[in-house]
């Protein structure tokens, strides 16, 4: 039930009342059979001032109320409590609209949602492979210093700074090829001691018909030895 301001509402309960009372005076030698209408009357009374007490009292409109005196006829008192808090509902103001709910938010496929966590940066795909390509590396062309070179020979250097050495085993067909000839040996070793480029030792390959031979020193002269496959000399190559 909703109700109004208590001046509407309190002619209604005060009518109420006389009636529940004139039933209560006719019925009162006469035992009774079920509910009497006085007491349909006061129970529904109690029921509605309870509901609206709660409501008030859940709005905070009623909490230094005080409360109702003890004594005096039931009727009158639960009608004149329900009088005063329809009268203090019907003064309160209204209450707050309420806030409106906030929108769902939608994410279209391939959106990221709000506060959601960032889209992680692939680099595999960004970054495409290149692809290196070395070259071949040429061999070291001999060093060819102005001083340590004639017509006829040549001293091989890879830094420009010490002879070249190698052992028999480890020479080219290509070197072979260049070697001075063994009837030079002498002309080679003395041209050899005057070159300015560091040795290691004073032995130099050459070539006697089809074999490798070494031109060393020995004491004041050249001479030729036979080579083995460890033995190691320096490479002086035939200018062509």
């Amino acid at each position: 039930m909703i109700f109004r301001a208590g001046r509407v509402w309190l002619p209604t309960i005060l009518a109420v009342v006389i009636s529940a009372q004139s039933v209560v005076a006719e019925t009162h030698d006469t035992p009774s059979e079920g509910i009497s209408p006085a007491e349909t009357a006061i129970a529904d009374m109690l029921i509605t001032l309870a509901d609206l007490e709660l409501r008030l009292t859940r709005a905070g409109l009623i909490d230094a109320l005080p409360a109702p005196p003890a004594g005096g006829d039931l009727l009158n008192r639960v009608a004149e409590r329900l009088a005063l808090l329809q009268d203090i509902e019907a003064k309160a103001p209204p209450p707050p609209p309420a806030a409106p709910e906030p929108a769902p938010v939608v994410v279209a496929e391939g959106d990221i949602a709000p506060d959601g966590p960032d889209e992680t940066l692939d680099l595999t795909a960004a970054v495409e492979p290149v692809e290196v390509v070395i070259p071949p590396v040429a061999p070291p062309a001999p060093v060819l210093p102005d001083a340590d070179s004639r017509d006829d020979f040549i001293a091989v250097s890879l830094d420009g700074s010490s002879l070249h050495s190698l052992t028999l085993d480890s020479l080219s067909p290509d070197e072979t090829a260049t070697l001075p000839d063994s009837t030079t040996c002498e002309d080679l070793g003395d041209w050899f001691q005057t070159l300015s480029l560091r040795k290691e030792f004073n032995k130099v390959f050459v070539i006697e018909g089809d074999y490798v031979r070494i031109c060393r020193q020995l004491g004041a002269d050249w001479r030729i030895k036979r080579a083995t496959n460890r033995d190691r000399a320096h490479l002086v190559q035939v200018a062509r």
